[in-house]
C-alpha cells in the first residue's frame, strides 16, 4: 500500500508569492522550539522535535536512513524508496509511528537546505493493507530535479559561489559577498512581478532558480542565502510573513540577530541586471518594521512556519558602512573594497567596509530622470559601467585609467506585454567568462556583447 503523508512543509506554499500579491492565510500562532537560538543550530538535534514517549534509538536510525536517502536522490525515478523495513514501523495512518516518521523526516529536511531538490513530502510504502509494517518512504521531488543533470548543475552552482567566499574570515564580508553574488545573477520573475503567478516556472520558488536559472522570487533568494551562509558556518534562518506574502532571512552575528532581505536587491521591478540594493542588509526589527513596513513574521522551523522569530535589536550596521546607501554591488580587490555611491554624481570609492572611503573618481553612469538606468560589472580588477552616451567603459582600478569598449545601441522601449512603460527601461550588464552582455531592462533581450581579454 502507498499513502501520502502530508507534512508541515506544505506551509511553504503559503509564502510562495511576493509582497505585491494578494494577502495569504494569516500566520499561525508562533510557538517556540525550546530556545529561538536552536533554530540557528544545524544540524538541529532530534530532541527538538521528539516527544517524551518517542523511541530515541528508532528516531536516530530513521534520521540516518532518510538523510542518506535524500543525499543519494533515492526515489527520483519514482520507483525506488528509502528502505526502513528494519525499523518496525506501523503503517497505521495517524498512529504514533506515522507521527514519529513525519517529525523526523521534517527535521532532516530542515537541517539540509541543500536538499531543496526534494519537496519535503513523501509517500510511505507498506507491504499490504492498513497497519502493515512500513517498507520505506519514497521522497517527493520538485519537477526540476527530474531533468537530466539538473541536481548536478545545482550543486555545482552552489559550489562555485561557496568557493569564492569560503576563505573570507570576516562574517560580514562573507554575508555581503554571498548577498551580492545572488543579487547580480538574478532578476525577479517576470510573470510573478506582473501578477501572472500561475504562468511562472515552479522552480522560481526554489533555491534552484536563484543559483541556476537566475529567474527567482523572494523565497528563492531566501532559501539560497540560507543554504550558502549555513555552508559557510554563518547561522542563518528563513523567516516569512503570510500577511505580507514575503520571505527573507535573519542571521546570527556575534550574539545579535539581524534581518537580511536579498530580494530587495532587485525590488524595483523590472529588475536591472548588474545592480544590488543593500537597503535591507543587517537591519533591526525596529528599522525593518518602521522604515519598510514589515510585520507578522515567523521563522521556518522543522515543522513549518510556526516558530517565534528571534528578536533583532542591534542597529550596529545601519550607518557608517560602505554598503549603506548604495544600489550597486561592492568589490574586494587588492586588499580594499571598491564601491559606488551617489552624490551629485556617482563616485567611485575605495577603502574598508566601515568608515569613510577615499573618493577615486566621479563616473558618469547612465541615468534617466535622475534615476540610475544601468548596471555594472566588477571583474579582473576592473569596473565595467555604462556612461551617459551608452558606451561600455572599462575603468582599471589600479591606475584609474578608463577606456571605451564600444557603443550599446539603445532606445528606451516599453515591455512587449505592456506591463512596464519605456520610462522604466534601462541597460543591465551581465558577466560571463570572457564577455559582458548588455541587456534591456524591459525586454530582457540582448543589446550587445563585448569580448574581454582576461
Amino acid at each position: 500500500m502507498k499513502k501520502v503523508i502530508s507534512t508541515a512543509m506544505a506551509l511553504l506554499l503559503l509564502l510562495a508569492v511576493p509582497a505585491a500579491a494578494a494577502e495569504a492565510t494569516p500566520a499561525q500562532t508562533a510557538q517556540a522550539v525550546s530556545e529561538t537560538t536552536t533554530l540557528f543550530q544545524l544540524p538541529m538535534e532530534l530532541s527538538a522535535v521528539l516527544k517524551p514517549e518517542d523511541d530515541m534509538r528508532k528516531a536516530q536510525i530513521l534520521y540516518s536512513k532518510i538523510e542518506a536517502g535524500l543525499e543519494a536522490l533515492t526515489g527520483l525515478d519514482g520507483k525506488a524508496y528509502i528502505d526502513l523495513s528494519g525499523c518496525a514501523l506501523s503503517g497505521v495512518d495517524g498512529g504514533a509511528d506515522a507521527a514519529l516518521l513525519d517529525r523526523v523526516y521534517s527535521l532532516v529536511y530542515f537541517n539540509h537546505p541543500e536538499f531543496c531538490y526534494a519537496t519535503g513530502g513523501y509517500v510511505t510504502v507498506c507491504e499490504s493493507g492498513v497497519g502493515e509494517p512500513v517498507l520505506g518512504v519514497r521522497p517527493e521531488y520538485n519537477a526540476f530535479a527530474k531533468q537530466p543533470g539538473a541536481v548536478e548543475t545545482f550543486r555545482a552552482a552552489a559550489d562555485e559561489i561557496y568557493s569564492r567566499v569560503k576563505d573570507i574570515s570576516d562574517p560580514v564580508e562573507c554575508m555581503l559577498a554571498v548577498y551580492d553574488a545572488l543579487a547580480v545573477r538574478n532578476v525577479y520573475n517576470w510573470q510573478v512581478g506582473t501578477g501572472r503567478r500561475g504562468s511562472a516556472p515552479p522552480e522560481a520558488w526554489n533555491a534552484y532558480s536563484a543559483l541556476v536559472t537566475g529567474d527567482t522570487v523572494c523565497k528563492g533568494y531566501a532559501m539560497a542565502y540560507r543554504l550558502l551562509l549555513n555552508r559557510c558556518g554563518i547561522p542563518c534562518i528563513a523567516v516569512g510573513s503570510p500577511k505580507m506574502n514575503h520571505i527573507w532571512n535573519i542571521v546570527l552575528l556575534d550574539g545579535q540577530c539581524y534581518h537580511v532581505d536579498v530580494n530587495c536587491s532587485n525590488f524595483d521591478l523590472p529588475s536591472l541586471p548588474g545592480r544590488s540594493i543593500h537597503s535591507r542588509f543587517l537591519l533591526s526589527d525596529e528599522t525593518i518594521r518602521e522604515k519598510y513596513g514589515f510585520h507578522g513574521w515567523t521563522a521556518f522551523g522543522p515543522m513549518g512556519w510556526n516558530v517565534a522569530a528571534p528578536a533583532c535589536t542591534s542597529k550596529q550596521y545601519e550607518a557608517g558602512w560602505a554598503f549603506n546607501g548604495t544600489e550597486l554591488p561592492l568589490y574586494r580587490w587588492d586588499g580594499n573594497y571598491f564601491y559606488l555611491q551617489k552624490a551629485e554624481k556617482w563616485i567611485l570609492f575605495q577603502g574598508g567596509l566601515s568608515g569613510a572611503g577615499t573618493a577615486v573618481a566621479a563616473l558618469p553612469l547612465y541615468s534617466r530622470g535622475g534615476k540610475l538606468a544601468s548596471g555594472i560589472v566588477w571583474a579582473g580588477g576592473c569596473l565595467y559601467y555604462i556612461d551617459e552616451s551608452t558606451n561600455l567603459v572599462c575603468c582599471t582600478l589600479g591606475d584609474g585609467q578608463r577606456r571605451v569598449l564600444g557603443h550599446i545601441p539603445f532606445t528606451a522601449q516599453p515591455s512587449p506585454d505592456g506591463a512596464y512603460p519605456a520610462e522604466l527601461d534601462g541597460i543591465g550588464l551581465r558577466y560571463a567568462p570572457g564577455k559582458i552582455r548588455a541587456v534591456s531592462r524591459t525586454r530582457r533581450n540582448e543589446l550587445a556583447v563585448f569580448p574581454l581579454s582576461e
